[in-house]
């Protein structure tokens, strides 16, 4: 059984080339938190929304026993400073940063329009930012401080970080929000950004896409979804293959059943 603060599959991410995190207040096993500490150590981009600046540790409180913190997390890896959040109730207005410098626009802002909009929930309290952090958004509630909103981070490792707090449930149902996401995945990931965006899939259509936890069964770990549903499914997963396989001929083992009727494609 998983306990609330394990993340399953944690030990994988010393596989992977860039974190997007989304979590809060988790406080992992010593030895996984080591997994993220040694991914931070190796000067890979991570990414991080809304709860990710509070991720590994609690308010004013030590960890229970079995269990390790990371306080300072969020100084360290996104350059932040959260403290707290303003009340749902309250409008908050988001603007690009744009031009500050002279410099123009950060490619993360590729495709943003410089006009206003209103968040999907309370804004962040994260000023002031540590030195080597580049505002790209700000937010603001009428009569309080205008709070960093987006910006990304070199960190002390010589990696590079993008932070937001923005990724409230109700903010990916808006396009620029997502566009910034989108633009800030491109930018960790390969350094540019491309001047469009077009979606595979509708949204409506991508929407239906969910994580599921392989093996099981589509009762016990499919959700409601899934309870009743007797039909065809599809599943999307990345292989990485290791640089000592390469050459080689690969044999793919799927483990069907009798009465089980499996296609795979590759690359799409």
């Amino acid at each position: 059984e998983t306990e609330a603060n394990d993340i399953p599959g944690i030990e994988q991410l010393k596989n992977f080339d860039l974190a997007l995190i989304s979590v809060r207040r988790r406080l992992l096993k010593p030895e996984d938190l080591q997994v993220v500490r040694e991914f931070v150590a190796a000067r890979k981009p991570i990414l991080g929304i809304r709860t990710a600046s509070h991720a590994w540790c609690l308010r004013d409180m030590p960890p229970p026993a079995g269990r390790a913190a990371w306080p300072e997390w969020d100084r360290q890896v996104f350059g932040g400073n959260y403290s707290n959040h303003y009340a749902n109730d309250l409008k908050t207005t988001m603007f690009p940063v744009v031009g500050e410098g002279g410099n123009g626009p950060h490619p993360i802002l590729t495709g943003i329009p410089v006009e206003p909009f209103v968040a999907g929930g309370s804004l962040y309290a994260t000023s002031p930012l540590a030195q080597g952090a580049s505002v790209l958004m700000k937010g603001e509630i009428e009569g309080k401080p205008v709070e960093p909103a987006a910006w990304t981070f070199r960190r002390a490792d010589g990696g590079q970080s993008f932070y937001t707090s923005l990724g409230h449930r109700k903010d990916f149902e808006n396009p620029v929000f997502c566009r910034l996401l989108v633009n800030a995945l491109h930018w960790a990931a390969v350094g540019k950004v491309p001047s469009e965006i077009h979606q595979s899939a509708s949204k409506d259509m991508s929407s239906y896409w969910s994580p599921i936890q392989v093996p099981g069964y589509w009762e016990d770990v499919g959700g409601p979804s899934l309870k009743e549903y007797d039909g065809v499914a599809w599943y999307r997963c990345v292989i990485r293959v290791p640089d000592t396989w390469r050459g080689t001929d690969l044999n793919l083992r799927l483990g069907a059943g009798d009465n089980n009727q499996l296609q795979v494609f590759w690359q799409g």
